[in-house]
């Protein structure tokens, strides 16, 4: 599903009446149908049409619902006058509210307030979601959110020309085919991770078991020599092989040489998952991906070794950071990258030659050609240590699948990453879900994309 920024969507409806010929009235007329059709089940009352100027307090006593039809999309700024008192009455009665389109007070651009906005129970858009809607701290304002389908025509909405789309599992589940009868292991990639450290172990061996579980056929787990045998312990479907080491327990400098030749057999390599730092591992980091000749997943601490504002070499290489390794790979600061992630994260993926993922609510997706995917599942449960680790072996396992392009690879793990979050808090029922909940719940998040045949509760949106 497409997402537009307010001046997108209002070029959609401006060639949808001029081009198209589609009367203005017509549409606006079927997205009353359609707040009504979201509304049908809950709502019975007298409709009172509170125009500016009117004493709005004096009514909304004896209010049960509240619609807020106030502003279009293209508002921006602070309220004032008749608009900023009405959204205090709103806000204040304590009301049941239904946002028409977007919430009084939100921009609908950045996600951003300044100032009162309305608070929603549910908001039902016109057309397609709002880049804004996915940005903090919109989910705040908007509720559950509704998309209308009012009459636009189709190939409006699908217009290529439109580069951000909200990553819905019915349209990924082509990406993952079902296997074929007579498939063996050679079929589905070969993928090396290599990291772990002492007393970070279990980073590297998480991402080794996320790969297989994520449907590798081989996977191949590099660690310090003196953490070999844990590892083996821990991970008995991975073939694990140790590396020089430092008394630290960090792979030495002369451990490059056996990465780079394993490096050779593999069809992506995942560097970074419980790698350490230190000046050791940096030059180790920063050899690898000098010599990188595929695919390349870079995760954690592989990150925090790169150098500071420089692209990467040219080549194939996907990223993972969260906001405070992006702020360090773009020498800026991590308020920046919150206040303005969607943007951001596109700027980042061209700077350095990557597609990358910016990970935390609504995680974006982005690739160096300016295209952004935005991940609607997950939930705050995952905020708990490991649950990178299992997305980066996610990852490697799905580039590793012959004929999957980078940036849908990425879209597919962060999207199932995120569903089995959500599978696994649900099982849970407490207020974090864990590495090993994550991993146990792929089997069913890989179920409930495959049979997927429209948007789901997972994906946070649904269609009138």
């Amino acid at each position: 599903m497409k997402v537009v920024t307010p001046a997108q969507m209002a070029e959609i409806d401006r060639r949808a009446i001029e081009g198209r010929k589609l009367p203005g009235l017509l549409l606006m007329e079927h997205a009353g149908l359609k707040v009504l059709e979201a509304l049908k089940r809950e709502v019975d009352i007298e409709v009172f049409n509170a125009r500016p100027g009117h004493p709005l307090r004096s009514v909304l006593g004896d209010t049960t619902i509240v619609f807020d039809a106030m502003l279009g999309t293209g508002a921006r700024g602070e309220l004032s006058g008749d608009y900023r008192e009405a959204v205090e009455s709103i806000n204040q009665a304590k009301k049941r509210v239904v946002a028409v389109d977007v919430p009084t007070g939100l921009d609908a651009s950045t996600g951003q307030v300044q100032g009162p906005a309305v608070r929603a129970a549910f908001t039902v858009t016109m057309g397609l979601p709002k880049i804004g809607f996915f940005q903090q701290p919109a989910q705040e304002f908007l509720g559950r959110l509704y998309v209308a389908e009012i009459g636009f025509p189709p190939t409006l909405l699908a217009d290529p020309a439109l580069s951000s789309e909200l990553s819905l599992g019915y349209e990924l589940a082509p990406l993952y085919p079902p296997r074929r009868v007579d498939s063996h292991k050679g079929d589905y990639g070969r993928v090396l991770v290599v990291g772990g450290s002492r007393g970070m172990i279990g980073a590297a061996v998480l991402a080794a078991r996320a790969a297989v579980r994520a449907g590798a056929g081989l996977v191949r787990l590099l660690v310090p020599a003196s953490q070999q045998a844990v590892a083996a312990a821990m991970t008995p479907e991975v073939m694990t092989y140790g590396a020089p080491d430092t008394p630290q327990g960090l792979f030495s400098r002369e451990a490059a040489a056996i990465c780079r030749e394993m490096a050779g057999w593999a069809d992506v390599v995942l560097l970074g998952p419980g790698v350490g730092r230190g000046e050791s591992i940096d030059e180790l980091v920063r050899e690898l991906v000098g010599a990188a000749d595929g695919p390349m997943v870079l995760d954690a601490d592989a990150l925090h070794a790169l150098e500071p504002r420089r692209p990467l070499p040219v080549g194939d290489f996907l990223a993972t950071p969260h906001a405070g390794e992006l702020a360090h790979l773009l020498g800026i600061g991590t308020g920046d990258i919150r206040a303005r992630r969607a943007e951001i994260a596109v700027d980042a993926a061209r700077t350095l030659g990557a597609t990358l993922v910016l990970k935390g609510p609504y995680s974006q997706v982005a690739a160096p050609d300016g295209r952004v995917g935005i991940n609607p599942t997950g939930n705050p449960g995952m905020a708990s240590g490991g649950s990178g680790d299992v997305l980066a072996g996610m990852l490697a396992a799905l580039r590793a699948l012959p004929g999957t392009a980078s940036f849908d690879a990425l879209r597919l793990a962060v999207y199932l990453h995120g569903l089995a979050a959500d599978l696994g808090l649900e099982l849970a029922g407490g207020p974090s879900v864990t590495a090993t909940d994550i991993l146990g719940q792929l089997p069913r998040a890989f179920e409930v994309l495959r049979h997927s045949t429209g948007p789901t509760a997972y994906d946070k949106v649904r269609m009138v």
